[in-house]
């Protein structure tokens, strides 16, 4: 045997090249100018699952996918003829074929040499399906994310369309309300607000399943007052079970905790969530809830159940059930209604919680269900906060007065100008008008840094200048004065924004009369 100059190898080196292919990780097979293979090294026989003597012999293209296969012989030669190197000196990928037939993705390196006078050909073979995995999947990432951020971004916009609106329906319904006394016309209004609310909720509902899905929501872990949650839960759900003809019914464990650590709003969410479900549900009988302690009194689970005696669950329909936009049964949406969200949002939010949520027939009564929602909780060493008596409820319902107090309202919408102008001149205050960015920054201008506005009302996403760039404007003035970011977007996200350009507070729409009036007293007095 010669090197590539064609100077004869010793028989030390010959030893030496052996070694070097038989340990070698990548195939090496070497061919003649007909395409025959000379040798293989034992990484081709196990990349390509041929036995050595299968291989021996054989033209090459035995290892390539058509078309490949069929064209190797013609590209051997047309190099012969004229030299043009297609594959030869270069690497570059290709596809092998195993024996099984399978194919896979490889890196391939051609080189010629002269041996003992003859032409051959070697080629270095690395199996490259691991990388193209790795890269696939990458690229798989990266669709997907993709995706998601312009469903989040879609849903945002949704969000923002529907909340907007939702804030003059809301708002208008409950001034007009309180302006007559005339029961037909309060009966209609009372719809209007009672769909309004319904169409709110289900906007909640489906970020909410948005942000589960992209593992965004985080638990809050605060002292909670459990007992306070069922109370507040007895008086907004026993009306609704009242119209049924059903009674309600709450209890308590005496050693549940008046105080835990955890998320009061989540908790809030799931129970009105099983509990609606439980009056939506049933026709006649009771609906119970009760709340108890698993484990030690140190570190506890809270277990709650809602017992029903509604239309029961079959043991086919329970995993249908936490299935979002899913319900038993075509039949039951069709009796019922109602968008599947629910279930499907309190579960994730009970494990967000730590816990779960799950169903049972309710053997008690004979049918009905019983869901029950778990979720861990530490007991909160502080004291409980005291409920506010009637005469402090009735100082909150009434609203503070505005007393004079200059407002700049910046809102591109007409309807939600009028609104909430309304409502800021009826608490007291004067307003001045808006809607875009640049209007506000040329009314800020006119009035002079040494006369600021008591408060400004900044909307978030409007034309020709959005609110956060008006607020960042506004900052880099200097102006100093109070601005409250109000935005249909009323994710933690988007109020991180809003403060983070400078805004000092954050109002989320569709925004009700005596909050609106209670922020702007806040920031406007400091």
């Amino acid at each position: 045997m010669t090197d590539a100059t064609g100077t004869p190898m010793h028989d030390r080196d010959r030893a030496r090249l052996e070694a070097l292919l038989e340990a070698a990780v990548d195939a090496i097979i070497t061919i003649d100018t007909s395409g025959t293979i000379l040798s293989c090294n034992p990484a081709a026989v196990r990349m390509f699952g041929f036995a050595a003597d299968e291989l021996l012999g054989t033209n090459v293209s035995i290892l390539m996918p058509s078309p490949d296969r069929e064209r190797h012989d013609d590209y051997l030669a047309r190099f012969l003829a004229t030299g043009e190197a297609r594959v030869i000196g270069q690497r570059r990928e290709a596809t092998g074929r195993h024996k099984s037939g399978d194919v896979f993705p490889i890196e391939l390196s051609v080189s010629q040499c002269v041996v003992d006078g003859e032409i051959w050909f070697t080629g270095i073979i690395h199996d490259i399906s691991e990388r193209k995995a790795v890269e696939h999947a990458e690229v798989l990432r990266k669709e997907i994310e993709a995706k998601v951020s312009a469903r989040s971004e879609f849903l945002r916009h949704m969000s923002h369309e529907i909340r907007t609106p939702l804030t003059a329906i809301l708002g208008f319904s409950e001034m007009l309300a309180e302006r007559t006394d005339d029961v037909l016309v309060i009966e209609g209004i009372e719809v209007i607000r009672r769909n309004g609310e319904h169409l709110l909720h289900l906007v909640n509902d489906i970020l909410d399943l948005e942000k589960l899905d992209a593992d965004r929501i985080e638990p809050e872990r605060i002292d909670t007052d459990l007992r306070e949650i069922v109370h507040d839960l007895a008086t907004i759900m026993r009306p609704l079970a009242t119209r049924k003809n059903l009674t309600f019914e709450t209890r308590v464990d005496d050693d549940v905790p008046r105080l835990i650590r955890s998320d009061p709003t989540r908790i809030r969410q799931i129970l009105i969530n099983l509990v609606g479900n439980a009056v939506k549900f049933t026709s006649r009988g009771r609906i119970r809830l009760d709340v108890s302690l698993r484990r030690s009194p140190e570190s506890g689970e809270i277990a709650v159940s809602v017992l029903d005696t509604g239309v029961g669950v079959s043991c086919a329909e329970p995993s249908l059930l936490f299935e979002p936009f899913a319900q038993a049964e075509r039949s039951t949406t069709r009796e019922f209604g109602g968008s599947g969200l629910g279930l499907a949002i309190s579960r994730r939010l009970a494990r967000v919680l730590g816990g779960d949520v799950t169903v049972r027939e309710n053997d008690e009564d004979g049918h009905g269900s019983i869901f029950t929602a778990t979720f861990s909780a530490d007991v909160a060493p502080s004291r409980p906060r005291s409920r506010p008596d009637a005469t402090t409820l009735e100082g909150i319902d009434a609203g503070p007065n505005l007393n004079g107090l200059e407002i700049l309202l910046v809102e591109d919408g007409a309807d939600n100008r009028l609104l909430l102008g309304r409502i800021l001149e009826q608490g007291g205050a004067r307003v001045s008008i808006a809607e875009n960015g640049e209007q506000a920054l040329a009314s800020v201008d006119e009035r002079g840094v040494s006369n600021p506005f008591d408060a400004i009302l900044m909307d978030m996403q409007m034309p020709v200048m959005d609110g956060i760039e008006a607020t960042q404007s506004l900052r880099a003035r200097g102006y100093s004065g109070p601005v409250v970011a109000l935005t249909a977007n009323a994710t933690r996200a988007d109020r991180d924004r809003c403060i983070a350009v400078g805004c000092d507070a954050f109002a989320g729409k569709p925004i009700r009369r005596r909050e609106l009036l209670t922020l702007v007293a806040d920031v406007a007095r400091g």
